[in-house]
């Protein structure tokens, strides 16, 4: 498998779609600094998934997007995308060549693909898990070597675990890990899940028992209520088949009152569409006028326009003539200026021969006197090179003193710098010996503060633990207020669904939520009384409980009709504007009787339908009477239920108040949960914290122990390099004075070669003067020869300018002529579009007189339309006065209706009533004609002595028991099922996660002895000798151990790597990197400028290297060293023509000896 190719579009410099197409061997990417040639090496690993914006040397993962340039807009979006050939299918995937696309939007968004499909980076890691590439050894970036060698030793263990192929067994472990600790938690979870429901259930057992009693009571009760209310509804029903006949008589007349009202209001529907016919003809007639109207107005404009124009063409043709002939006069007097140019320039040509022949007499006698002039030239030069020999003599003896002087002068200052250098290194060692003696009181210092911190950590960890047992608690706490609040609104919804199964609060809940205007709200909520007389106002009121009221009774039949049309339900409606007067009944006649009016109060403006529903009603012992209705028995205090199912709408108010009051004690929980919980993460950062400072504080230790060794070492060499200056000082005294014998030789040498000079400065100056006089007769003759040039010069111009002047009166002649033909093409072409104007205003003109035509018999006939709609409206009238009437008819007949249909609804509301209350009580319907029980009055006494015994049980029996025994002991079973599966679960994790270790181990294991000899090996190949070697920092623990690298590079003592040159710990992590390789090959390899710090001969040996690797490996190397770019078999150049943007260009390089050969 290799690496086929990098297409980079956005990401960093490369603005514009860039793909480097790489081949198997040595690749090098080379261009001058800051050109982008990293930023290639970056867009492989961001593409692998680096999710470190610090690693690819940027500040925010945004950074890495194209940011714009000079005259380039930013980019929205950053991707690339490798191809690999997987022909091998090193890769576990079924392709020959596999693409992995990553690309990042400035929004923030992220996408990964693989082969063009979208996929996880989860998905990518996997796909490279144990290959070398997606992390490890296979990139090699800037600054990288120094990560290799100055890494922790457990950082420097992960490059390890990739080349043992141990990754995805390590992600398998963590995986299982999390896993097992997810076990743990739902154990420990399920455990106290247990202990509660046997909690439970043993609270239930007698509980059930009891409740199995109070069914059998129950059951007696049913059957004797049942037959009591089948007698009861038999009178009803009589009733009602009366009151039904005369509902019918009434729909009859209000349907013939309707039908009228329809045929009415369809003729004058009619009507209204015949007059919307007419006023449609009418807009279209006046929209045509308006169009007639526009289009005289344009046709009049364009008249004007065209009259205009004609004006302005006649005035153009009338000053183009007076312009042809004023041309024509100039035309005249440009002719004879070009004759007389003529004429001046004939007379100059005859003068030119004489001035050039005086120019030629003069030029001779100058080059004659020239000649003389430099043949004295030329032997004062001669002369000049012997006298600047005998100065160069004397100047060179002058020299050789002053050196010696200088030397001399320079040995002095010598000694009394190595003087001071002597007693500096004397001081350097009392300030090493004194800063020795200061780092081992800051060694002590330490060891207290390490003392101290880990007191510090010991006291966070006991207060974490207290704040762990307080969440527990709360979670308790929430989850109690969880389960009440579900409870509360399971009840609610109970509610509901029995809406749902009765028509009446079907409708009546739907009205409410719908919110018609006038809805005062439903009777059960406008009334309001004590609880402990719920059981008589409800009983008496029946299903009016659930009745809407309503102000008016048009409101009430919007809100009908939205049922209807919307088959939701239906409702029963109270119209306070037309309910009677009801006065309280007399009850002074009556012993020991309380009208329910006492006990029920509502706001003053519902007082009549307080008096119209409850007038009637009172209670008399232990009895209500109300509307021929008597309702008596016990006075023990009804059941919950049996409340809620005479007032549902006040029951359902009273849950969903609970509910809410739960959900904020809930959610003030969760907050109170939340607020912990980010207090213990807080915590447990702190912790973390701490733990991290006292790491500090020991690596702080450490390296004080270091920085006093090296200082010991220091006092050490500041004696010896003492010793060594003494020694020097002695040496440079004894030089000193061989200098000054020397100096005093070289001044009698340097007076000797000063007489010989001043005798040839003498004989130079005579040439001189001869010299002297020669260059002024020549200056003379030159002088003569220029004059005579100068006049021919002068003369030339003149011709010239002649020559000019002529050219410019032809010139001007020219135009003249051309002037006069533009003007008369302009003249005629103005008199053939006067021409051209008159006969579009003529057109133009008739048009109007046609359009003005039109526009007359337009308006006619809109004045005729107007006619038609003033008839309409007389029509309408009529019919609108008879449809007025009818529906006054109409609503007569359907108020005395209205009246009839709430008689016969209070009938049968009544027996409703009861028929509900034995469905809602027992669940029997009483209209089943299959029913086991018969029509028989039922004595009171005998009702009321079973109901007393039930309802003395009802308030200690708890009815859902045997159910909830039965279902608590089926979950028990449940959850007992489930701990044995993850008590399985957790030892399958246990015995996956020893596997997991054990094979890390030995893979690790063998993996470790084979880089260590082949990096002991390495080493002493790319260093010529010397020794390295790899040990654990716990060998004890395979799985956690980190890795120390020990190096002694030939010569020198065996020392900590951190203390080696820039060099050679390139070369040892490349002696790494090899050995990884000779181990476990990865496919391909990037190497970012790492012979950057080497010398040639380190690395010709790396590239020897790096050429054996090459036949399994893919390399690509970043560089700037010609002899790695000489090596390599395709140079890709990074440059940057446009600033801001790297563009790459490619060369594929054909070895010869000395050549290589541009191809690409």
């Amino acid at each position: 498998m290799h690496l086929k190719s990098v297409e980079m579009v956005g990401f960093k410099s490369f603005a514009d779609k860039t793909t480097v197409e790489l081949k198997p061997g040595v690749s090098a990417v080379v261009g001058p600094n800051g050109c982008g040639k990293s930023n290639i090496v970056d867009a492989l690993r961001w593409c692998l998934g680096e999710m470190s914006a610090k690693s690819l040397r940027s500040k925010h993962m945004m950074d890495v997007i194209f940011s714009g340039a000079s005259g380039r807009a930013p980019l929205n979006l950053a991707e690339v995308t490798l191809c690999f050939d997987n022909a091998h299918r090193l890769l576990p995937i079924d392709f020959s060549e596999v693409q992995v696309t990553r690309r990042l939007y400035r929004s923030g968004e992220s996408e990964y693909f693989l082969n063009r499909t979208q996929c996880r980076l989860k998905d990518i890691r996997e796909l490279f898990l144990d290959t070398g590439i997606e992390e490890g050894y296979a990139i090699l970036a800037q600054g990288e070597v120094d990560f290799v060698m100055n890494a922790k030793p457990e950082d420097r263990r992960e490059l390890f675990e990739e080349a043992a192929g141990v990754s995805k067994y390590k992600a398998r472990r963590e995986e299982s890990l999390r896993k097992l600790e997810r076990v743990e938690t739902d154990i420990s979870r399920l455990n106290d899940m247990i202990s509660l429901v046997k909690e439970q259930m043993e609270s239930l057992e007698s509980a059930a028992r009891k409740a199995r009693l109070f069914q059998k009571l129950k059951e007696e009760l049913k059957s004797l209520e049942i037959s009591d209310a089948l007698h009861r509804i038999s009178g009803f029903d009589e009733q009602i088949r009366t009151l039904e006949a005369r509902l019918a008589e009434l729909r009859a007349q209000t349907e013939k009152a309707t039908v009228d009202l329809d045929c009415k209001e369809a003729e004058i529907t009619r009507l209204r569409v015949d007059q919307d016919e007419r006023e449609q003809a009418l807009y279209q007639k006046n929209l045509a006028i308006l169009e007639l109207d526009k289009a005289i107005n344009a046709a009049d404009n364009l008249t004007r326009t065209e009259a205009e124009r004609e004006t302005e063409l006649r005035a153009r043709v009338e000053k183009a003539a007076q312009r042809s002939a004023l041309t024509r006069e100039e035309e005249k007097i440009l002719r004879q200026k070009r004759d007389e140019a003529r004429a001046e320039i004939e007379s100059l040509e005859s003068r030119k021969a004489e001035l050039e022949a005086a120019r030629d007499r003069e030029t001779e006698a100058w080059k004659s006197l020239s000649a003389g002039r430099q043949a004295l030239e030329s032997e004062e030069r001669s002369l000049s090179q012997a006298v600047l020999k005998a100065a160069s003599e004397a100047a060179q003896a002058v020299n050789e003193k002053n050196a010696s002087a200088s030397g001399i002068i320079h040995k002095e200052t010598g000694i009394r710098v190595q003087a001071k250098e002597l007693e500096k290194a004397r001081a350097e060692s009392q300030r090493v010996s004194a800063e020795t003696g200061s780092l081992e009181t800051q060694a002590r210092g330490m060891e207290q503060a390490r003392v101290r911190a880990e007191e510090d950590l010991l006291s966070l960890k006991t207060e974490l633990e207290a704040a762990s047992a307080r969440r527990e608690e709360l979670r308790r706490d929430v989850r109690e207020t969880s389960l009440l609040a579900t409870e509360k609104s399971v009840r609610a919804e109970l509610i509901r669904k029995n809406f749902e199964t009765d028509p009446y609060r079907r409708g009546a809940q739907a009205v409410l939520n719908q919110g018609f205007p006038g809805l005062r709200g439903v009777v059960g909520l406008l009334l309001k009384y004590s609880e402990n007389m719920a059981r008589w106002v409800e009983s008496a009121l029946g299903d009016r409980l659930h009745y809407l009221v309503f102000d008016r009774l048009d409101q009430a039949k919007d809100a009908l009709d939205w049922l209807r049309q919307n088959r939701i339900g239906r409702a029963a409606c109270l119209v306070l504007e037309k309910l009677p007067d009801v006065q309280p009944r007399d009850l002074s006649s009556v012993p020991n009787a309380n009208s329910l009016l006492t006990f029920v109060s509502c706001p003053p403006e519902l007082e009549p339908m307080r008096r119209f529903l409850l007038g009637s009603s009172f209670i008399a012992g232990n009895s209500l009477y109300s509307t021929g209705v008597i309702d008596g028995g016990s006075d023990v205090p009804p059941h919950e239920s049996d409340r809620q199912a005479g007032n549902d709408f006040r029951a359902l108010e009273e849950l969903d108040r609970e509910v809410l009051s739960l959900k904020e004690k809930l959610a003030a929980g969760e907050s109170a949960l939340k607020a912990l919980e980010e207090g213990l993460s807080a915590s447990a950062a702190g912790l973390s914290e701490k733990q991290k400072a006292l790491d500090r504080i020991a690596i702080q230790a450490a390296h004080l122990a270091e920085v006093l060794s090296r200082k010991v070492e220091e006092a050490r060499i500041a004696g010896r390099e003492s010793e060594l200056l003494e020694n020097e000082l002695a040496a440079e005294k004894e030089a000193l004075e061989g200098l000054v014998s020397k100096m005093a030789r070289e001044e009698e040498q340097a007076r000797a070669c000063s007489a010989a000079q001043a005798e040839k400065e003498a004989e130079r100056a005579a040439l001189l003067k001869k010299i002297s006089d020669a260059r002024d007769g020549e200056h003379q003759a030159e002088l003569a020869a220029k004059e005579h040039e100068v006049r021919l010069e002068t003369f030339m111009e003149r011709h010239q300018k002649s020559a000019e002047s002529l050219q410019g009166w032809e010139d001007r002649l020219g135009q003249c002529l051309a002037s006069l033909e533009d003007t008369d093409k302009e003249t005629r072409e103005s008199e053939a579009r006067i021409e051209e104007s008159v006969k579009r205003q003529n057109s133009e003109s008739r048009k109007v007189r046609r359009l003005e035509s039109e526009k007359k018999a337009a308006s006619a006939e809109v004045e005729e339309l107007l006619a038609g709609k003033a008839k309409w409206e007389a029509d309408t009238a009529g019919l609108r006065a008879d449809i007025d009437a009818l529906r006054e008819k109409q609503a007569q007949a359907v108020a005395v209706l209205h009246q009839a249909e709430i008689d016969l609804r209070g009938l049968q509301n009544e027996r409703d009533h009861v028929r509900r209350r034995v469905q809602e009580t027992y669940q029997v319907d009483l209209a089943d004609p299959a029913l086991e029980w018969t029509a028989r009055e039922t004595p009171a006494d005998d009702i009321d002595k079973i109901k007393r015994r039930v309802e003395s049980m009802s308030n200690s029996v708890n009815l859902e028991a045997p159910e909830q025994h039965e279902t608590l002991t089926q979950r028990y079973q449940f959850l007992a099922a489930q701990t044995q599966d993850l008590e399985k679960a957790r030892q399958d994790l246990r015995t996956a996660i020893s596997q997991i270790n054990a094979t890390t181990k030995e893979h690790f294991r063998e993996t470790f002895a084979k880089v260590r000899e082949n990096f002991r090996s390495i080493y002493s190949t790319l260093f010529q000798g010397g020794e390295a070697d790899l040990v654990f920092t716990n060998e004890q623990d395979l799985l956690e151990t980190g890795i120390d690298i020990v190096a002694q590079p030939p010569g020198k003592k065996l020392q900590n790597i951190a203390l080696l040159s820039g060099g050679e710990k390139a070369l040892t992590a490349i002696a790494l990197l090899f050995a990884f390789f000779m181990v476990r090959p990865s496919p391909f390899c990037v190497l970012d400028e790492v012979d950057a710090p080497w010398d040639p001969a380190n690395v010709n040996r790396f590239l020897n290297l790096l050429k054996e690797f090459s036949q399994k490996t893919q390399f690509l190397v970043v560089t700037h060293n010609p002899r790695t770019m000489e090596m390599a078999d395709i140079l890709y150049g990074v440059t940057m023509q446009e600033f801001g943007i790297s563009k790459v260009l490619s060369a594929k390089l054909k070895k010869e000896p000395h050549l290589a050969e541009n191809v690409s």
